[in-house]
């Protein structure tokens, strides 16, 4: 029943995983550059994704509460993970500006591409706009602790006013506000507009998923195995143990419990390694968490979500 279940299961993610090499291999052959990586997905991150978060939201009806819970679980979650790896970092990990990037890499998920794409994949438009808050609290939440985290192991400063200003000025965080306003006034989306934005919102996750794998950099495998591999389990394994726990204690249920989980599910988030990189941090481990929890995580998803459902824990 179990292998069954699991091939059901990479329905979901196997699609995504295939997207994803296609992108690195197209990388390879030069097909797509980093010109086109790069003008690809800040048009994902600005234009394309708020489009889809917006018409997913505001043409569903929506359950306020259990959406709570959900970002409750997430928000949980990720403070839990975020101690936890800093505790780890605080005693194992040398030299001692490696411990935030260790602890970013371990907390901080693809929740925009590789989150969303999985929750698509198993649940349509539904579990988007299910997932939505979700989305926006964590997101907030990657950004202070990302900024909190860097800053004090860099050594740097970290401005309040400016990670305050980032997250108002989040594309996906003004999408998902607009699209709540527009559902709480129980207005309707004009077919016109509806047909548009679907348009755009079909092109988000395939050119999203392509530019992801065009930037994976298998070499950086190679490079600090014990770290990269504390940080994936952090990721891969101990990130969805404490979303399935958290969301099922708070009393999530069927869909909206491996809707979370699917979220805890991703990869670390590629956008970590420019903000390494910024502040100065080891850009190459961060690049090499990125690569290790990408290429891993369509298969520990699929066995996680096929253990799930044959213990029916769902």
């Amino acid at each position: 029943m179990f292998i069954s279940l699991l091939f059901a299961t990479l329905a979901i993610t196997a699609p995504i995983f295939l997207v994803v090499v296609c992108g690195y291999f197209l990388r390879r052959v030069g097909l797509i550059d980093d010109h086109f990586i790069g003008m690809g997905s800040r048009l994902v991150f600005n234009f394309t994704l708020p489009i889809l978060l917006f018409i997913s939201i505001a043409s569903k009806t929506l359950t306020y509460g259990v959406a709570l819970q959900m970002a409750l679980a997430g928000v949980l979650t990720t403070l839990l993970v975020w101690l936890i790896s800093e505790w780890w970092a605080q005693g194992w990990i040398e030299p001692r500006a490696d411990r935030g990037v260790l602890v970013m890499g371990s907390f901080r998920s693809n929740l925009g591409i590789v989150g969303l794409a999985y929750c698509f994949n198993a649940y349509g438009d539904q579990g988007v706009a299910a997932i939505a808050m979700y989305l926006a609290f964590v997101t907030v939440l990657f950004n202070i602790l990302s900024v909190v985290t860097l800053s004090r192991k860099q050594g740097g400063d970290s401005s309040l006013m400016g990670t305050i200003k980032g997250i108002l000025r989040n594309p996906l965080i003004v999408a998902i506000a607009l699209a709540l306003g527009w559902n709480s006034l129980q207005l309707s989306v004009p077919p016109i507009v509806l047909t548009t934005g679907n348009y755009f919102a079909a092109m988000t996750l395939p050119l999203a998923l392509l530019c992801a794998g065009g930037s994976l950099s298998l070499a950086a495998l190679r490079l600090d195995v014990g770290k990269v591999t504390m940080a994936t389990l952090f990721k891969l394994l101990l990130t969805p143990l404490l979303s399935l726990l958290i969301g099922y204690l708070i009393g999530l249920r069927g869909m909206t419990l491996e809707l979370v989980v699917l979220m805890a599910c991703a990869p670390s988030a590629a956008a970590g390694y420019a903000m390494v990189r910024a502040m100065g941090g080891n850009a190459k481990l961060i690049a090499s968490i990125i690569a290790s929890t990408t290429l891993l995580s369509f298969a520990s998803t699929a066995v996680i979500i096929s253990l799930m459902r044959v213990m029916q824990i769902t």
